[in-house]
């Protein structure tokens, strides 16, 4: 983790979250607050 640059991080995080979950389509500002608290959000699988 300690190498990834931010080139190599945002089509991780593009692809993984802001395309999957349609943040685009979010009103301007809310699209930044949800997209933050998901990247965030530890998800523990059942």
């Amino acid at each position: 983790m300690r190498k990834l640059t931010t080139a190599d991080a945002e089509p991780i995080y593009e692809e993984e979250y802001w395309l999957k979950c349609q943040y685009h389509e979010l009103p301007s500002g809310f699209d930044w607050a949800v997209f933050d608290y998901a990247v965030n959000l530890v998800y523990v699988e059942p």
